[in-house]
């Protein structure tokens, strides 16, 4: 079983984490801005909730398991009635927001390498799929330019190994080539209808950590290495896919 308490702990600590959450976030909002977006649900909001990022929808719920992210959400959204926050792994809450939210347009969801049940947590994304949401799944991209850096340097025997204490305490599973995340989408029952990668970057979390607090590095370059997607379509640091049932 996941320790809860050392993953919110983590996320207290100073970490480039804080950064990707920004990144990761920016290419969600992107794509569900194509989409309808009325209700939406979000699996796992951690340290910084979708709602506090966007206005535009009628209803969002948010699952959280961790007792410190989840006071948060409940404090962020005391004053906004269409924000429900619901407390457990999203596999037990299925039948809980079946009977309490409306069908659901949108999903996202960024917790696939954490789930302990990979055949479980797919159902149950399967089951609180209408025919019309479009579920969102992001994951760390084994082909991550600095994984292919790290890898081509003889630093990793395998671009899909998990390295650093952060991904460590972060993952139960190593990072996804896009071929697997297909794979394992479209064997699960759904069917994807946009993919891609998003934020390339050259070196480690620890590495672009360090680089920030020395200034070598500042929030224009990182911006840049947003942008640098378009011409590295396949090696950003993660890649995404939105989905449909079959």
């Amino acid at each position: 079983m996941r320790d809860l308490n050392a993953y919110e702990n983590f996320y207290g600590t100073k970490s480039f984490e804080e950064i990707q959450v920004v990144y990761r976030r920016r290419k969600m909002l992107q794509v569900m801005r194509k989409y309808k977006h009325d209700h939406i649900l979000e699996i796992g909001c951690g340290t910084d909730p979708l709602f506090a990022h966007m206005d535009d929808y009628l209803s969002m719920a948010v699952v959280e398991p961790g007792n410190g992210f989840y006071e948060h959400a409940c404090e962020l959204s005391k004053e906004d009635s269409r924000i429900t926050c619901y407390k457990g792994f999203f596999e037990d809450e299925v039948k809980n927001l079946l009977e309490n939210q409306p069908p659901f347009d949108f999903i996202a969801a960024s917790m696939l390498a954490e789930l302990e049940d990979i055949d479980r947590g797919y159902q149950a994304l399967y089951n609180i799929c209408s025919e019309k949401t479009i579920l969102y799944l992001c994951v760390s991209n084994a082909e991550s330019l600095h994984r292919l850096v790290a890898y081509e340097a003889g630093l990793i025997k395998d671009i899909a190994e998990i390295s650093g204490r952060g991904e460590k305490l972060l993952q139960r599973r190593g990072p996804y080539t896009m071929d697997e995340l297909c794979t394992q989408i479209e064997k699960n029952g759904f069917e994807i209808i946009e993919k891609g990668s998003y934020f390339p970057k050259l070196f480690t979390h620890q590495q672009m950590q360090n680089m920030l607090e020395q200034n070598i590095i500042t929030k224009d370059v990182l911006d840049g290495m947003y942008n640098m997607e378009k011409y590295l379509p396949r090696y950003g640091s993660e890649i995404y896919a939105a989905c449909v049932k079959k």
